[in-house]
């Protein structure tokens, strides 16, 4: 009856809107399994670059390109600039850099070509030392905003031990010059010197007044 094939229409719907529902919620499920799986992955990458960022043997600053405001640095950051994190962020690189237009002009160039290699810079600590430093910068995204990444190697000692050596051999080359100078004018004064006291020598075995003597003895 017409009846009995709507009821049967009615329950084959139903039966399809079960497994649609099965369906549906086991796609939902999979999807949070593969959502959780994926926070827990990029939970562990985060932390394990946090590790990286802080552990890092140079000092690391991201800081803010318009006007060089420190937002985050590692520990050895805070040990080199000789300033606890609290003060290090927020402060502007300006305030302790040597040569400031020429900071500006890296920045410049590293927001242009993505990377900037191998510059070299000098900033102060907070006792007022210089600190020269080897700086690979990239820009990057951080909280949604551009910034500069800035890896800052510590080549204080290298660059003294480097002007150390070149004094050393200044003063070195000095000395060598200031010797050749005594031995040739040793060696022009000598000369004459022997010719003048031998002719006094002679001068002295003639008929001299006495005042005239004196002034050869002398």
């Amino acid at each position: 009856s017409r009846t009995g094939v709507e009821a049967h229409q009615l329950a084959l719907h139903a039966a399809d809107l079960e497994r649609a529902h099965v369906e549906l919620r086991q796609a939902r499920d999979e999807l949070e399994r593969q959502v959780a799986e994926r926070t827990r992955e990029l939970e562990r990458t985060s932390r394990e670059y946090r590790e990286i960022f802080e552990n890092a043997h140079d000092p690391i600053l991201i800081f803010r390109p318009e006007d060089e405001k420190v937002l985050n640095v590692n520990r050895r950051a805070c040990e080199v600039y000789g300033l606890p994190r609290e003060e290090l962020n927020g402060l502007s690189l300006k305030s302790i850099s040597e040569d400031v237009e020429r900071g500006e002009q890296q920045i410049e160039e590293t927001l242009k070509e993505g990377v900037y290699n191998k510059f070299e810079s000098v900033q102060f600590r907070k006792d007022g030392s210089k600190i020269f430093l080897e700086i690979n910068a990239s820009k990057i995204e951080y909280e949604g905003k551009p910034a500069i990444l800035s890896v800052n190697r510590d080549v204080t000692d290298r660059r003294r031990a480097e002007e150390l050596r070149l004094a050393k051999e200044a003063a070195e080359r000095t000395a060598q010059a200031k010797a050749q100078f005594l031995a040739n004018m040793s060696h022009e004064i000598r000369t004459p010197m022997a010719g003048i006291i031998g002719v006094t020598d002679l001068l002295l075995k003639t008929e001299l007044g006495d005042r005239q003597r004196e002034y050869a003895r002398l």
